[in-house]
């Protein structure tokens, strides 16, 4: 009888064994078709970012990019763990230098050195540095700020000047360019066949594009070969001045100086402080009932 229970035991754990080893290569193969997902993706991901490079730059990026994934990936976990605070550094020191602040790299690891074998060093000193260092950074926000406000501001100064000085030198090559009492400079193109000029809350239909005092195009609705449509009331002050003038199918340029344009702080990348805008304007609709 115990012959034939142990029989039956040892039987049970060999199904036992068997049913294990299933599970785990079952699991085992979940993680890789995991792996290779994330991988893929991650890498997919990756390439657009890097396409998006000059080209001159993208081999390079590539190659540094699979140099530390192998790099970490390879490492045991204290190296992983050391990449990840010196990422957290980087990265804090990428924002400042975003902002124009001339940064030390060497200083920052000679000092994280130093932290590293500074024995004395207490706990109540490490916070009392923590708290330190954030009156340090709110100070040099503080004073970042200021530098690019004048820097800004000194950039507005010039810009204006060479936009007054553009639009001057236009009207008196050319006497029919007229300017209103806010600022803006105006000269029709083509006159329109409507009798209706557009008010304040109504949407139009147009096609334009503005252009820099040098001529070179910042946003065009024919270069994307579809009209845009907004209200008069949505666009910049000089803009939309300038809309209300206009009678469907006519034609004008506008040259819109940066107190009725985007005034001193500019408009993202594309326009700067200060600067005087060009706009050929084609008034297509007002109020179109397909919008």
């Amino acid at each position: 009888m115990k012959k034939i229970l142990l029989a039956v035991v040892m039987a049970g754990l060999g199904l036992l064994t068997a049913k294990s080893q299933t599970a785990e290569a079952g699991i085992s193969e979940l993680a890789d078709s995991m792996c290779v997902l994330l991988g893929s993706t991650e890498g997919g991901y990756t390439r657009n970012m890097i396409s998006r490079l000059p080209e001159s730059d993208r081999n390079r990026c590539r190659e540094d990019y699979l140099k530390a994934m192998r790099e970490v990936f390879s490492g045991d976990a204290y190296y992983a763990d050391g990449l990840k605070r010196a990422l957290d550094l980087y990265g804090f020191v990428r924002e400042l230098e975003s902002k124009g602040v001339k940064v030390d790299r060497n200083l920052v690891i000679e000092a994280f050195e130093s932290g590293l074998d500074n024995t004395s060093l207490t706990r109540e000193q490490i916070a009392a540095n923590v708290k330190a260092t954030n009156g340090l950074y709110d100070r040099l926000q503080a004073a970042v700020r200021e530098h690019q406000a004048a820097v800004r501001k000194a950039q507005a100064a010039e810009n204006e000047a060479a936009g007054k000085a553009f639009v001057d030198s236009l009207k008196k090559k050319n006497k029919s360019i007229k300017t209103t009492e806010s600022g803006l400079s105006y000269r029709m193109v083509k006159k329109g066949s409507g009798k209706v000029t557009p008010q304040a809350g109504d949407k139009v239909k147009v096609h334009y594009t503005g252009r820099h005092i040098d001529g070179s195009v910042f946003d065009s609705s024919v270069e994307r070969g579809e009209p845009a449509v907004f209200g008069v009331g949505q666009v910049i002050k000089g803009f939309g001045e300038g809309l209300q003038m206009m009678t469907p199918g006519s034609k004008y340029t506008f040259y819109i100086p940066a107190s009725i344009g985007y005034g001193e702080t500019g408009g993202g990348d594309r326009i700067k402080p200060g600067e005087t805008l060009q706009f050929d304007v084609e008034l297509l609709e007002i109020n179109p009932k397909d919008e």
